[in-house]
Order: structure tokens, then sequence, then C-alpha cells
């Protein structure tokens, strides 16, 4: 299928690329059909398109990439929805905010995505991870794709 994105132009996405997001996610409930996007500027970072939405698009991080000891603390009830084999195998991000010249990540609500099911949703963690937690300031290669 084709999609029109205000960001990327026109993709052609698979059918078997699409992520759905049952509930949405937070400040986004109307969206709920995404395809995650590579960033060709910079392999750390992705994007999650919303595929209703052409002018939503968020920037994911694995929260590891910049806090190594990262562990995502919630129930196996809140993550059962996405049906996981073994939790392990659930792909983490967090959306990449950049708040004037500061860039900061969401640690206390990670988006948790069974690949293989292509099912995602939010969690809100259980330990006192940061809304915000703060990457850095002036970072040059994330200003030009955030």
């Amino acid at each position: 299928m084709k999609i029109f994105t205000t960001r990327f132009g026109v993709l052609s996405i698979g059918a078997d690329e699409v992520i759905h997001f049952p509930s949405g996610i937070v400040g986004l409930s109307a969206c709920r059909q995404w395809v995650l996007l590579g960033d060709g500027a910079n392999p750390s970072l992705a994007w999650l398109q919303s595929l209703t939405h052409p002018d939503v698009a968020l920037a994911v991080v694995n929260p590891r990439r910049f806090v190594p000891r990262y562990t995502l603390r919630v129930t196996s009830k809140a993550i059962a929805p996405l049906g996981l084999d073994d939790p392990r195998q659930a792909l983490v991000l967090v959306v990449l905010a950049r708040h004037d010249y500061e860039i900061t990540l969401n640690l206390k609500a990670p988006l948790v995505i069974n690949a293989k099911a292509r099912r995602g949703l939010q969690v809100v963690t259980h330990d006192d991870q940061p809304l915000q937690y703060l990457v850095g300031r002036s970072l040059q290669r994330w200003r030009q794709s955030a």
C-alpha cells in the first residue's frame, strides 16, 4: 500500500510492516496503525509514522542506547495484550523529544512491540523513571533528524 506522509513523502508499505496499537498512544489515541521507519542519517534513530495521520511521526530510540542499564519494570499482565511468548522478545522503544536545544527521552512510558505479531502498546513503568530524561544539549547529529 502507498501512504502519504508530511515528513517522508509517499511511501510504499507492506501489510506485514503495519504495527497495530489497539489502545493508541498517549495523546494520540486516534492513531492506531503505525509503521516503524529507519532514519538514513542516524542509525540510532527510528520513526514511528502514523498511517492514518500523515503529519504524525514520533522519533524513537532504544533506551539502552543512552541509558545502558535501563530496565522495563511492568507486570506481565500489562504486556499480556501483546501475546509475547517470551517478554525478552519485546522491542522496547522510547519517544525522543526536542525542547529548544535539549533532547529528552520519555523513559516512564515506553512503547513495547511484539514484532512478530505486529502489535504494540504504551506502558507506564512501576519504578521511578523520568518522563524527560535529558540526553544532551546541542547534539548536531540529532538536530538534523529530529
